[in-house]
């Protein structure tokens, strides 16, 4: 689970960026579904939430190059926070 901070005014470009994203993920091994971006409000600000499923933290790490904890992309206002989420079953 990732959690975008997207600028004023910038959410439904980030949200179509990380629905073109989706269908890039779709499309590895290992992935088992991607959730479109939910809206939100977190720690007072507007925030997109994007979901990923994977077979094991492993095949998305293998699959996925993430970047810097601090970096900032463009059209964002904060750092990307991710979560990593197992199933309790």
């Amino acid at each position: 689970m990732v959690f975008h901070w997207p600028e004023s005014g910038r959410s439904g470009q980030l949200a179509a960026s990380m629905r073109e994203m989706r269908d890039a993920l779709l499309a590895i091994p290992g992935c088992i579904g991607v959730e479109p971006p939910f809206l939100t409000e977190a720690d007072g600000a507007e925030c997109l939430v994007g979901i990923s499923k994977w077979e094991s933290e492993d095949a998305f790490r293998s699959s996925v190059e993430l970047g810097a904890p601090d970096e900032i992309l463009e059209g964002e206002m904060r750092p990307r926070q991710r979560f990593f989420l197992e199933s309790m079953d």
